[in-house]
């Protein structure tokens, strides 16, 4: 899930194992034009690799955005 809060703040929840990985990620594919709040939940298992989640978190930030509500 995405919120985007104009005019520069992004606020992303996901079950990644490295969030503050997906955060310094985002704040780079965006240009540093963002400022990026990650927030990670509980993974469970390490059954298969939730660490690079980026991409689709990155369509949820600019979903967010273009609707002007919460993406997720």
């Amino acid at each position: 899930m995405a919120v985007f809060e104009p005019p520069n703040r992004a606020t992303i929840w996901g079950t990644s194992q490295a969030p503050y990985l997906d955060k310094v990620t985002l704040y780079h594919v965006f240009n540093r034009q963002f400022e990026i709040r990650s927030i990670g939940d509980h993974v469970g298992g390490g059954f298969g690799t939730k660490v690079m989640c980026w991409q689709v978190q990155s369509y949820a930030i600019i979903l967010a955005r273009a609707t002007g509500s919460r993406c997720g």
